[in-house]
């Protein structure tokens, strides 16, 4: 079956805070955090990892989930099957975590209000179930966990070292520390931005990524989201066009006004930053040949698309592809129609309020590359 690649839409780049970069001779090695949320999410990362075997990239995964019974697996030719490790998978929550408001005041607050109208018998043993506001619920509920597990894969790529004195070895053991700290680092989050696990959480994620390696003092990093759909994910369940708006207009608020989040610690992430300093949006354009435009998209179909995601995110996460495709990305709106596919990337195709996000987002070429790519296409080609 051919299959089509998936557009890739920058939305937004942004100057990202980071230390001087090392000399040129340093040649420090890219260390790559994959962060996946929701079924999707899981699916495009083992499709990921499986590629890990075709070069020599440091790559550490984490996947969050409040469905402790979503599990994927995928064959390599050989014949080898490749999974997330439990170590590399964070799952979280209760069977009905509405059950557990009654020990946070503060979250019942809210939460009361956001899940009114909802049937207990929607979520009950069925993780977020396409319910965004039980999504994030389950989330801040299980955040210490979460935290955690984060801890764990960052000590991976920039393992601590413990000083215990100041002696020679000691002394040399923290200029190590230091410079690990000062090698790069691509974070890569994955999600879904229609669903009720994966929507819900990206935005508190990435921001929860950020605040950590900033205690850890790991400053040489570059945020990226990867948000999948809407298009491909059209009637496959409830709720799609919902939660693809409320994912926007959330974008929109912490673009325009910051995040704050009050930790279990009493702790506070705050930040008037964006939580990426790239953010994308990979989505079908074309329904697959062989699919009925009217129904929703095989399984088979969206396996082969989620491969073929797999294989932009691995295409853009290696050092010696990185630059050339970033300045491919950038350079777009210059180029012919023609000239806008290139290896698994295809260039965007979404049709967003531009005037509304100009309002709230400094564009930069990016930004005029997708505004060019827009006014190419009439409105109601797109979804």
């Amino acid at each position: 079956m051919n299959s089509r690649p998936p557009s890739v839409t920058r939305l937004l780049k942004n100057p990202p805070e980071r230390a001087p970069a090392l000399p040129a001779q340093a040649a420090p090695a890219l260390r790559v955090l994959i962060e996946s949320k929701g079924g999707s999410g899981l699916r495009t990362a083992t499709h990921l990892k499986a590629l890990d075997a075709l070069d020599g990239q440091k790559r550490t995964y984490l996947h969050l989930d409040s469905d402790h019974g979503d599990r994927y697996t995928t064959t390599l030719p050989d014949g080898t099957v490749i999974a997330l490790q439990p170590e590399e998978m964070c799952l979280f929550g209760w069977d009905d975590a509405r059950s557990q408001l009654h020990r946070h005041p503060a979250l019942a607050k809210r939460y009361q209000v956001l899940l009114r109208g909802n049937p207990v018998s929607q979520t009950y043993k069925r993780g977020a179930a396409q319910c965004r506001p039980m999504g994030l619920l389950q989330y801040e509920l299980s955040l210490s966990a979460i935290f955690e597990a984060k801890k764990a894969r960052l000590n991976m790529l920039y393992p601590p070292v413990e000083s215990r004195g100041v002696g020679l070895s000691e002394l040399m053991a923290s200029r190590e520390v230091q410079r690990q700290m000062e090698q790069p680092m691509l974070n890569v989050h994955i999600a879904s931005a229609v669903g009720g696990q994966g929507s819900a959480i990206a935005i508190h994620d990435a921001y929860a990524t950020r605040w950590l390696c900033e205690q850890r003092g790991i400053r040489n990093v570059t945020h990226i989201g990867v948000l999948l759909g809407p298009n491909a994910f059209q009637r496959r369940e409830r709720n799609i066009e919902l939660n693809y708006a409320a994912m926007m207009r959330e974008l929109e608020a912490v673009y325009r006004d910051g995040f704050t989040l009050s930790l279990p610690s009493g702790e506070t992430v705050a930040f008037a930053k964006p939580p990426f300093d790239e953010l994308y949006l990979l989505d079908l354009v074309e329904w697959p040949r062989g699919e009925d435009p009217d129904r929703r998209l095989s399984d088979t179909a969206m396996d082969a698309w989620l491969r073929q995601v797999a294989l932009t995110i691995h295409a853009y996460t290696q050092r010696v592809l990185h630059d050339r495709l970033e300045s491919l990305l950038l350079n777009l709106a210059n180029q012919s129609d023609e000239s806008l596919t290139f290896g698994v990337l295809n260039a965007a195709m979404v049709f967003a309020d531009l005037a509304a996000l100009n309002d709230v987002i400094a564009l930069d070429k990016a930004g005029a590359m997708l505004e060019a790519l827009l006014a190419r296409c009439s409105p109601e080609q797109g979804g």
